[in-house]
């Protein structure tokens, strides 16, 4: 009984671990992805200066973008690896 008992604690705990990876891969890729699209609109945005509203609204478009973006790469890339493992 123990032993089935130590199994279900060492699996939980390596299913935890494998959540926590999970999501700070995704979190990582958001990010990177985010900075990449905000520093394209940065240098755009100082050549071709808007009004700041403009400038609001493209960040927020941005982030839509980056969270379409790491959605995507998600369910290409990370999916098929976990589900290997």
């Amino acid at each position: 009984m123990d032993d089935n008992k130590e199994n279900d604690i060492s699996r939980g705990s390596r299913l935890t671990k494998m959540k926590v990876t999970y999501f700070f891969s995704v979190m990582g890729i958001y990010f990177l992805t985010f900075m990449v699209l905000y520093g394209i609109s940065a240098v755009l945005l100082t050549i071709f200066p808007v009004h700041p509203y403009i400038t609001l609204a493209v960040n927020l478009l941005l982030m839509a973008a980056s969270v379409s973006v790491t959605k995507f790469i998600v369910d290409i890339e990370l999916k098929d690896h976990w589900l290997r493992h």
